[in-house]
This record gives structure tokens, C-alpha cells and sequence, in this order.
């Protein structure tokens, strides 16, 4: 797809390919001569005649029209490699033609003393002042240089010159503070210098991938080498001798070498940096047909604004109760020079209460209101023509909503306001009050300016119809608003003993308070003040169900905010102490990638034969929670188990040696095979890995009486020299896995004796066997551990959750998936700490053992059972969107994922 940007004729962007990756870029690849120097400008024209002349020598009879068309073909091919290889190919064309060829390095020197009279005429000049820097780069080239350096990019730059003389020639041009001191070129071994080595160089040292490179050139070798490496190739077909416009020779072949943009120079770089940063194509809103608003016919007239002495219906005695008491605090919050802040929707705006409004304004009874985007349309259109709000169901199926002329304006209005350093609602305000508007007196934001009361907006991208309009600056918009942003947290720094209210407005004035409240919180804290005692109410069409004067965010609320960050990341700093012992059944995960695009029918069967193109893997079972734990920080896990002397055996160890996992605890038994989970995985038809059958190799027979006694032995010695015990019980047979009847009696006794221990259990099938220790159950293991049907309804589990904790005289963690935890103690009420959202495919696979390992550590690091059943939850919210694979999470990540679910 080409699509030819004429901004200016002279000096188009040419998008040849559309499809590249955008806007993560952190290095841009300059060549230099053609690129950003002109001080070789039209080296061709030396190069190319001295090579005819080399080749008509040879007597061949070929006409100098001739030989130019083909040296011309790989000089140009060649271009942005290093000289010496134009000259190797030379030598080979003076050998091909039956001649007796120069050494290349011999043609080399010859081309350079014909340029050098070229290039040292042109530096004189340049140090005489007879010409200007400006004169000898592309247009625009310091400009482009510096932006990019602002905008965070490292710039390198790669010239197939020799070294010496680009060092020279980018210092004479003025260009050296850009580059420092990633500047290369051509060396005497030219073996030892290649552009595709700086590529190679640049994304192994520095760090970066490949989509994060922007290579910039003249010449086939950037452009291809950089493609290769999958960054953005820039082509630039700069016409050197106009410095203007493309030069069309240079980007017939910038074209075939694969260039994904070309340019003729950067005067307009500000559309490059667009088509570069922006990941899809832009609407063009120059096409847009504005009306007037002469023309809309308004649903809202002037008239309908309510007089200040208007008799509201009547409400029920409670509400009249509760406004009472909110006009009595908003009176006390004025004598205490508290905050009184209104957050509203514009249907407030919309319902005729702008002199109610301004009359609480100028009684002192509000000092601070906000705004959505839509509010200060409304009131600047009843301002300005005594006239508002449209029909969207007639206006936009003629596609004319929003756009007419007098709304536009203030686009105009904002972006002066916010060039001023005015705020959004302010500069607004000013604009009504100062302009030529017959309906000023009843503007909210007019009214705002007029006595210095704060009259704020908060926008959101696309939201209203402003936005639409050829002449909306969203940087002025973002910037102004931003600023109303801060003025509300100003406020909210007021609001101990002060009013919030929210009127109308279920996403905006919730969410802008609260953001606020979190800012001004923390600089109170670090104070030694609270903003704490303040009154709330909320207005909406929507009654609120339920006791909303209650507390939220404790762990009966629903919510799952039952760990603060500081506290999260404490708990988590300790992990590395701790040392975990680790009993049951270890299984080796084997993962064959299946290749979905090779397909090979069998012979034998006429069945499709899958081709495995990969194999991965890695401890499985116990090894899950070993997994987590270590990607969790664990310092130090000593697993007990038992495995045969098998290639599987070699297979699993290995991988737990790859982990820093001592095996001196594991029992290797000859005659036992290696319990082993081999999962084919496929790619669906979008792109996402799927689990084909699995195919199972387990114990088919009870442990040996000789491996179970040497687990009872290991047992004791890791009991005793570690902080805590997880026991994993996989194997569904009765004594078949590592956990057999004998093993759980020694559990119960070892935790009797030592009460203070933690001995953490997850069992599939007989967790109703275990006689102490603390349980991790599911809903329908609970069911089964208390002799009950597990395909029952799920919800019975809760009552049987309850039964096994009180059976088993410990408390209880029963798991309930996208519900969360219920921590369940034998005297007292359950607790539920709900899960925190996922969004998206989800894997659940190894879930459970990542809940196990949060818990676990957790508390072995002091956490509280709420604590450590929320850091479960977060870590498991982690690993089953890994898809594909048996997830494990960083405390980075569960720091992160904390984050991401109290700011949203």
C-alpha cells in the first residue's frame, strides 16, 4: 500500500508500508552522506565516471553508456556499505573483462583524492563562513536531531566513509553533541565494520528489540539491514544539489531495497512523527462541514431556567432529614473555612439550576465545582444564543451532531486560555464574561471567574462534541484540564470538615475525587494531618441501595482491598529468608509445541502426524509450587518425594538443578516410573496456545514399603531445619503417590507436637483424610473430604468447608476460583476475601498451586490469614493469564498487579 502525504509538493511523506509496529522507539540509525551531510553531495558523479573509465580500458568494446548503466546498477546497490566494497566489485568487473585489476584499496584512494577536491572546497567554506551548516546538511537536519534527543531517543550514526573523516565532517557540521559517542565508519579492516553489526551491536548491548530501532538513510544497506532486523526503515531521497523536493532516482531504488516511509528531508517532520508514533490511520477533519447553530434546532431554551425563588416539589420526610443536615454542614464548613466542593454532570447544567448554582456561590456555600466536558457546553451555548442541547437521534444520522460553528469557538478559547496558563473551566469562564453575550448573567463559569470560585472541567478524550472539530487542540485540552485537575486536588487539601458533593455524575466526579483524595492524603500523612472527618452526599436518578453510610473496603464489603501496598510490599521483602520444606508427589511437565503451519499425514495410519518443533520442560505437581515460590523470591525449598532412575528422572532433576532446588531430600527408587504430564499445545486460529489431550505416565501401583520409609526418614530432617511444610498430595490412588496413610499419620503427630509449625495442605482426593494441619480445599473437595457428593451444588461446599476445619481442629482456605478465598476457622465466622478481577482468556491450570505459594509464604512472613489469602489471590490473578504455560508471578508483578487494581 503506498500513501503519498503531500503536505508540500516539494517535499512529500511517501508511506509505502502501513503495517509496521509504532510507537515504542528508542533508537534512530542515521547514515550520513545524503542523509544528513551534504559535504559528499554527488559523490556519484565522481565515482561512477572513474569506474568507466577503469572498465573502458579494458578494451571490451562496451559503450561508456553501457558501462555507466551498469556501474550505476551496483555502485547504487552497494551504497551505504563501505566504500572498499564498491571497489572490490571494480576489481572483480576489471577481472570478468579479462583485465589485470588494481588493488580495491589503490581504486579506493583514487576516488577519495578526486572527492577530497570536492569535500575540502566545501569545508573552507564552511570555516570561512563563505557557507552555513544549513547550506551543507538536509533541510531540517539539526531540528530532527535535537527532537529526537528530546524525545528520549539514543541517536547512532553508521557511515560506509572512513571513520576519520566522518569524525571530522560531523564535528565541522556542528552535529557531534547528538551523537557523543556512537559514531562509526569504515576502518582499514573493513571486515571488522559493518552496518549490520552497529544493528546487531545496539539491540545485544543496549538492550532493545528490533521493532524498537528507526533506521534513517539514503542507501540500500540501511534500509535493508534494518528491516531484517525489524525496525522502521526511513528512505530519504534527498535531491542534494536543490536541497528541495525528492529525488526520484533515489527513490525508485530506496523503494526496492524495502524502505517502509521516504522523505525528501525534515522540514516536515512533524507529520513523520506522526505517521511514526501513531499505531493507525487519522481521520482527516479538514473534510468536516461545519454549520451554524442557527440552523440546530435546540430542545433547551433560556426560558426554562428555573428563577431563584422557585418551590421544588416535595420530598419524603427522610430526604428532607438528610438535606437539612447536609445545608447544616455546608453552613459549619464555611465558618471553618473547610472545602465545599460540587462534582456534577451536565444534566445539572441542563436541568435550569444555573442561578441556584451561582446564588450558592456567591453565599459562600460552594467554593470549588467541577465539571464534565459536556457541562461547559451547555452553559456557554445558553450564554451565547440562549439556546441548548440537540437531538442526537435526529442530527447523527445526517452526521451533523455536534459540529456547528459558535460551539466551536471555544476550541479557539481554551487553547489561548491554556497558552495563558489558564485552566480549562477558566478559560471559559472568561471568555462568557468578557465577550459580547447576552445571557451572561445566569453562566455558572462566567459566574465562577467573576468571584474567583474554582469552575472546573474534566475531559476525556473523544467524549464531546468539542472534540470533533478541525480546530480542537488536545494539547491545549489535556494541559488546561489537567490543570483543573490539580486545582481539585488544591481543594480537596481543604476538606477536613468540609462538604463533598456529587450531583449527577456516576464515572467523572467519583473517580476525579478520589484521585484527589489519594494526592492530598499522602502529602496530609506526610504532615502529620488527616482529611478524614467530612461529610458526603451523593445525588443521582438512581437510588443507592443498601447501607451506604458503612465502611467500605473491608473484607465482608466485597471488595478486595484487604491489603495495603506498603504492607503488601513488606511481606514480600521477607520471602527471601525463608526456607520451605516441601512433601508429595513431584511430576515432570513436558510440553511438545506443535508447528501449525507444517502438515505431514502419516503413512501407516492416514492420520495427521504432528510435527513437534519445540519441547520444554519443567516441574509439575509439586513442582508448580516450587516454581512460584521461587519466581515468589524464596530463598531456599528442599523438596521431599520420590522418582524413578529414568530419563524422565534425569529430566526433572535437571530442571530443579536449573532452579537452585536441592535434591538431597528426594528418594530415587529404580523400580518406579517418573510421574510424567505430556501436554501437546497447539496454536489456535488466533495465535493462542491450546492444550491438545494430555497423555498421563503415573504410579499404577502402591509406593515401595523401602521408598516410603526413606520419605519418613527425610521427613524428620527437613521438619525440623525449615520454617514450614507444604504437602501436596496429586496421586488419587490411595498409597500409590508419595503421601500415603503412613506419611499422613506422621503429619498429624508432627503437628500436635509442634502447633507453632506451619504444615500447609492441598489434597485432590483425600483431603478429608488428613487429621491435622492447615487445609487448602476447593468447593467440591470440601464437599467430598465430608463424605458429600462433589458434584452437589457448589455453594453446600461453604457449609462443608465449615464441617472439615471443625473436624480437622485447624483453619481452613477453601478456594472458590473467580470468587476468591473463604478462610474458615473452627470458632469463629468465615471470612471472605474475594478474588481480584481478570479480564481476557484465562489458563487455570497450576492456579492452585499459585494460591498455595502466596498463602504460604505469606505467612511464614508474618502476614495475618486476610493478608496471606489476598497475596493469593493476586498471585493467582497473574498466572492464569499466562497462557500456554504453568504461570508463575515476580513480586514485581504482584507489586504491579496491586496497582493496576486500585487505580482503575
Amino acid at each position: 500500500m503506498t500513501n503519498t502525504d503531500s503536505v508540500q509538493n516539494d517535499s512529500p511523506i511517501e508511506v509505502l508500508r502501513d503495517d509496521f509496529r509504532r510507537g515504542d522507539f528508542r533508537v534512530a540509525l542515521f547514515d550520513f552522506d545524503g542523509t544528513l551531510s551534504l559535504i559528499r553531495r554527488n559523490w556519484q558523479a565522481v565515482m561512477i565516471p572513474m569506474m568507466v573509465d577503469v572498465l573502458r580500458s579494458t578494451g571490451t568494446g562496451e559503450t561508456p553508456a553501457e558501462l555507466e548503466q551498469h556501474v550505476e546498477e551496483y555502485v547504487m546497490r552497494l551504497n551505504g556499505k563501505q566504500t572498499i566494497y564498491q571497489m572490490i566489485q571494480l576489481a572483480e568487473e576489471v577481472l570478468a573483462r579479462g583485465g589485470k585489476p588494481q588493488d580495491p584499496l589503490e581504486y579506493k584512494q583514487q576516488y577519495h583524492d578526486l572527492l577530497w577536491e570536492k569535500v575540502i572546497k566545501r569545508i573552507e567554506g564552511l570555516r570561512s563562513g563563505e557557507r552555513t551548516r544549513e547550506d551543507l546538511t538536509v533541510p531540517g537536519t539539526h531540528e530532527l536531531l535535537s527532537e529526537l534527543r528530546d524525545k528520549g531517543l539514543q541517536l547512532y550514526l553508521a557511515s560506509g566513509t572512513d571513520v576519520h573523516y566522518v569524525r571530522d565532517e560531523v564535528e565541522v557540521l556542528g552535529l557531534s553533541e547528538f551523537f557523543g559517542e556512537h559514531i562509526y565508519g569504515a576502518l582499514d579492516d573493513y571486515k571488522s565494520f559493518s552496518k549490520k553489526m552497529i544493528i546487531e551491536q545496539i539491540i545485544r548491548d543496549a538492550g532493545f528489540e528490533g521493532h524498537q530501532l528507526i533506521g534513517i538513510g539514503d542507501g540500500f544497506v540501511e534500509i535493508e539491514e534494518m528491516r531484517r532486523a525489524g525496525g522502521v526503515a526511513i528512505g530519504v531521497a534527498s535531491e542534494e544539489e536543490t536541497r528541495t523536493g525528492v529525488n526520484q532516482w533515489k527513490r525508485e531504488r530506496l523503494i526496492r531495497a524495502g524502505a517502509d516511509i521516504i522523505v525528501g528531508d525534515y522540514r516536515h517532520r512533524d507529520r513523520l512523527y506522526e505517521v511514526v508514533r501513531s499505531m493507525y490511520p487519522q481521520f482527516d477533519r479538514s473534510r468536516l462541514l461545519i454549520k451554524p447553530l442557527n440552523e440546530r434546532i435546540h430542545d433547551i431554551q433560556h426560558d426554562s431556567l428555573l428563577p431563584l425563588d422557585h418551590d421544588p416539589p416535595a420530598l419524603e420526610s427522610a430526604e428532607m432529614k438528610d438535606l437539612a443536615t447536609l445545608g447544616g454542614r455546608l453552613v459549619a464548613a464555611r465558618e471553618k473555612g473547610a472545602a465545599r466542593l460540587m462534582l456534577m454532570g451536565a444534566h445539572v447544567i441542563r436541568a435550569g439550576v444555573g442561578r441556584q448554582l451561582i446564588d450558592m456561590m456567591e453565599r459562600g456555600l460552594i467554593t470549588h465545582i467541577g465539571m464534565n466536558g459536556a457541562g461547559p457546553i451547555h452553559d456557554y451555548e445558553l450564554a451565547r444564543i440562549g439556546a441548548t442541547c440537540e437531538s442526537v437521534a435526529r442530527y447523527i444520522s445526517s452526521g451533523e451532531f455536534g459540529l456547528w460553528r459558535e460551539t466551536g469557538e471555544m476550541n479557539d478559547a481554551v487553547a489561548r486560555g491554556a497558552a495563558e496558563g489558564l485552566g480549562l473551566g477558566e478559560a471559559i469562564g472568561r471568555e462568557i464574561l468578557e465577550g459580547d453575550f447576552p445571557n451572561k448573567d445566569t453562566s455558572v463559569l462566567a459566574a465562577g471567574y467573576r468571584l474567583g470560585v474554582p469552575i472546573t472541567v474534566h475531559i476525556g478524550m473523544g467524549y464531546d462534541i468539542l472534540h470533533e472539530h478541525p480546530n480542537f487542540d488536545p494539547a491545549a485540552f489535556g494541559t488546561a484540564s489537567y490543570r483543573d485537575f490539580l486545582s481539585v486536588c488544591n481543594t480537596v487539601e481543604k476538606l477536613e470538615g468540609g462538604v463533598f458533593l456529587c450531583f449527577g455524575s456516576a464515572v467523572m466526579g467519583p473517580e476525579v475525587y478520589l484521585k484527589a483524595l489519594a494526592m492530598a492524603r499522602n502529602v496530609a500523612h506526610q504532615e502529620g494531618r488527616k482529611i478524614c472527618n467530612f461529610t458526603t452526599a451523593a445525588f443521582d436518578l438512581i437510588r443507592i441501595d443498601g447501607d451506604f453510610h458503612a465502611q467500605a473496603g473491608g473484607p465482608e464489603s466485597g471488595e478486595p482491598h484487604v491489603i495495603g501496598y506498603d504492607r503488601l510490599k513488606e511481606i514480600l521483602g521477607r520471602f527471601a529468608q525463608l526456607k520451605i520444606g516441601l512433601l508429595g508427589d513431584l511430576f515432570l511437565d513436558r510440553y511438545l509445541d506443535i508447528d501449525p503451519s507444517v502438515h505431514e499425514i502419516s503413512v501407516e495410519t492416514d492420520l495427521e502426524a504432528y510435527q513437534v518443533a519445540r519441547v520444554r520442560n519443567q516441574p509439575g505437581a509439586l513442582g508448580t509450587v516450587m516454581n512460584n515460590l521461587k519466581a515468589l523470591g524464596v530463598g531456599t525449598m528442599v523438596p521431599i518425594t520420590v522418582v524413578g532412575d529414568d530419563g524422565e528422572a534425569f529430566d526433572l532433576l535437571k530442571e530443579l538443578d536449573a532452579r537452585g532446588i536441592g535434591t538431597e531430600a528426594v528418594v530415587r527408587d529404580p523400580a518406579r516410573q517418573t510421574p510424567t504430564y505430556t501436554k501437546p499445545m497447539k496454536q489456535d486460529a488466533a495465535g493462542v496456545w491450546q492444550e491438545l489431550n494430555r497423555l498421563d505416565l503415573r504410579p499404577r501401583e502402591p509406593l515401595a514399603v523401602e521408598s516410603q520409609q526413606q520419605v519418613l526418614a527425610r521427613l524428620e530432617e527437613v521438619f525440623t531445619t525449615t520454617d514450614g511444610l507444604i504437602v501436596l498430595d496429586q496421586v488419587p490412588e490411595e498409597g500409590w503417590g508419595v503421601v500415603t496413610p503412613a506419611v499422613r499419620d506422621r503429619l498429624a503427630e508432627l503437628s500436635e507436637s509442634h502447633p507453632e509449625k506451619l504444615i500447609f495442605v492441598d489434597s485432590r482426593s483425600h483431603i478429608g483424610r488428613f487429621r491435622r494441619g492447615v487445609l487448602k480445599p476447593n468447593l467440591h473437595e470440601c464437599l467430598r473430604g465430608v463424605g458429600r457428593d462433589p458434584s452437589d451444588d457448589p455453594q453446600l461446599g461453604r457449609d462443608a468447608a465449615g464441617e472439615l476445619s471443625r473436624q480437622n481442629d485447624q483453619q481452613l482456605y477453601c478456594t472458590m476460583g473467580a470468587d476468591g478465598i473463604l478462610i474458615v476457622d473452627p470458632e469463629a465466622e468465615p471470612i471472605h476475601v474475594p478474588a481480584y478481577p481478570v479480564t481476557g482468556p484465562i489458563d487455570i491450570v497450576g492456579a492452585g498451586d499459585s494460591t498455595t505459594s502466596g498463602i504460604v509464604a505469606s505467612l511464614l512472613s508474618g502476614a495475618t490469614p486476610t493478608e496471606a489469602a489476598a497475596v493469593g489471590n493476586l498471585v493467582a490473578s497473574i498466572t492464569v493469564q499466562q497462557l500456554g504455560t504453568t504461570g508463575t508471578a515476580t513480586p514485581a508483578q504482584v507489586l504491579e498487579r496491586w496497582n493496576e487494581t486500585h487505580s482503575a
